[in-house]
């Protein structure tokens, strides 16, 4: 069974929200120290930061190529284009606010975590809602 409109808009999204962050990492003045550490057992210390960044800017157009493709596909198959966009922006939303917390440390407080299932609820309406012929 191929994946829906709404499936490969949700997994844009989350693609989206990947790229997002592995730039953060690439493009950030100070990597991750985890990786920094791990990699000084293989690697010459003055390289590390240059293959982190490598690493993640890859990872970034690794991601951004999928989103574009799944985005694409979902416009396809999508009912209405509406549909898909905001599918695709709402997950992004939701995704990046999940993975901000847990990699970055950001803070995402009761008005934005209300605002993200208000989002979400909005992205259920127009996913149910039926195109109307004139």
């Amino acid at each position: 069974m191929a994946p829906s409109g709404v499936t490969n808009a949700s997994l844009a999204g989350v693609c989206a929200a990947f790229a997002g962050i592995c730039a953060k990492f690439a493009l950030s003045p100070e990597n991750p120290q985890v990786l920094v550490r791990f990699l000084d057992s293989y690697i010459p210390p003055s390289y590390n930061s240059w293959i982190i960044r490598g690493f993640f800017a890859v990872a970034t157009l690794t991601f951004n190529s999928l989103m574009l493709t799944l985005t694409a596909k979902a416009l396809q198959l999508c009912p209405t284009t509406v549909q898909s966009v905001v599918t695709t922006s709402a997950v992004n939303f939701l995704v990046t606010g999940i993975l901000g917390t847990v990699f970055l440390g950001e803070y995402v407080g009761f008005i934005g975590i209300i605002g993200m299932i208000f989002v979400q609820i909005g992205v259920l309406i127009i996913s149910n809602e039926k195109e109307k012929v004139d």
